[in-house]
């Protein structure tokens, strides 16, 4: 929140929940740069990373009985998969902190492999 607000958009929480949840960088960048009226800066995305990588690294864990849950949807022979709305590198990067990157490798799907992410049905 605090580098919105530097952009000059002291957004809430709430806010940030309501525009940016599930949405890929590019629907955040024009949202931002729509609402602040001109480019982000240069380095605003690397940031914006950085302090989300510590964040994460602080606070995320695997939910209990995940892995689990997941050894037994594939004893059934479903396949699994990870598709998200976030960066390929979010994803491997959050499920490797879990521990959980080996069970999706090579399966994992993002916003960035379609042409329309949320809430395209691409």
């Amino acid at each position: 929140m605090a580098l919105i607000a530097e952009l000059g958009w002291p957004i809430t929480a709430e806010e940030m929940t309501d525009q940016f949840l599930g949405r890929s960088w590019a629907t955040l960048q024009a949202t931002l740069e729509s609402r602040i009226g001109r480019p982000l800066p240069s380095d605003f995305r690397q940031r914006a990373v950085t302090q989300t990588h510590a964040l994460f690294e602080a606070e995320v864990l695997a939910v209990a009985g995940i892995e689990s849950a997941i050894a037994g949807v594939v004893e059934t022979g479903a396949a699994t998969c990870v598709a998200s709305s976030g960066a390929h590198q979010r994803i491997r990067f959050t499920l490797g902190l879990t521990g959980l990157l080996p069970l999706f490798d090579g399966r994992i799907f993002s916003a960035e492999d379609v042409s329309r992410g949320k809430p395209a049905p691409d």
